[in-house]
């Protein structure tokens, strides 16, 4: 069995209408809840420090 690890890294999640560039791509902070929510919801969430362990020892990452 495969297993995959995705991470996500966010830029910029602020109020779009509000901002001094508007030319850079960002998330309204509403989406950025949205995405969050999703993400709690529909996937297992570790920490960086939990991977490195894994990488390193073979440490379970089951969550408790």
């Amino acid at each position: 069995m495969s297993r995959v690890i995705s991470t996500i890294t966010y830029h910029f999640a602020r109020e779009l209408k509000y901002t001094r560039y508007p030319e850079i791509k960002g998330l309204s902070t509403e989406q950025f809840k949205e995405q969050i929510s999703y993400i709690k919801r529909d996937f297992n969430i570790i920490s960086r420090n939990d991977l490195i362990g894994f990488v390193n020892s073979g440490e379970s990452l089951q969550n408790p």
